[in-house]
């Protein structure tokens, strides 16, 4: 199923809770996700469009053939806190917050992640972010700073430009995010990453404190500008 957040709601996951869904807010500012409850997200399953094989096809076109969505999508939402929840078994990204301002991901945990794309906390544009104590186990990226993406057939970088350019507002600039007192274990992809994607004007301001990386089989540490921006000021200490 499906739940939709708007103004000034809070979702609140019981202790013991075991919810089988996937949550969207879009425009929808001071919302909250609390509680110690889960939310499961491995009833949601992909939509095929067409049959793929890697054996033919190779890797990335499997991945395209299907539509697959987040557990938890947060999209132009101004004062968001998502608080002591934990994610499991997501179809694609657990937490995916796309041109958030003031974000607060505080005592989550994400697990359970075997399906490639399983990232953990993958952000676009946003500004002002904290994660704070969260545990981490995913397959794929744990925590991503990232410019839009816009994966899909058509014009892209028209796409990414109405975006960035949205009701008068201006989300160009990935900036101000604190990382810090996370738990990360990684089973292929990489653990604190900015990239792959990077079509912003700037990702500055972004630090990575006191992490603990447990398990990795990739890379650790990433910055991998694929795009355009001017990424600045980047910091991992004690990780």
């Amino acid at each position: 199923g499906l739940i939709e957040l708007h103004e000034g709601e809070t979702l609140y996951l019981a202790d013991g809770a075991l919810v089988y869904s996937r949550i969207t807010a879009i425009d929808a500012n001071n919302i909250r996700i609390l509680g110690h409850g889960i939310l499961d997200g491995s009833r949601n399953k992909a939509e095929i469009l067409y049959e793929a094989s890697h054996e033919t096809t190779g890797n990335y076109e499997a991945v395209k053939n299907c539509i697959r969505h987040d557990t938890i999508k947060i999209e132009y939402c101004d004062h968001v806190v998502i608080d002591g929840i934990t994610v499991r078994d997501s179809c694609i990204y657990n937490i995916r917050p796309i041109g958030c301002y003031d974000l607060t991901c505080r005592n989550i945990k994400i697990v359970g992640n075997w399906r490639y794309n399983s990232d953990g906390i993958d952000m676009h544009n946003c500004d002002k972010v904290l994660i704070d104590g969260c545990f981490i186990r995913t397959f794929d990226d744990c925590i991503c700073i990232k410019g839009f993406d816009c994966y899909y057939e058509g014009d892209v970088e028209q796409a990414v430009h109405d975006a960035m350019y949205r009701n008068g507002k201006s989300y160009d600039v990935f900036r101000d995010v604190l990382v810090k007192n996370c738990v990360i274990w990684n089973d292929w992809g990489k653990c604190l990453e900015i990239g792959a994607e990077t079509r912003a004007e700037e990702i500055c301001n972004i630090r990575f404190e006191d992490c603990h990386i447990i398990h990795v089989t990739g890379t650790p540490l990433d910055c991998y500008n694929i795009d355009y921006a001017d990424v600045h000021h980047v910091s991992w200490k004690n990780c």
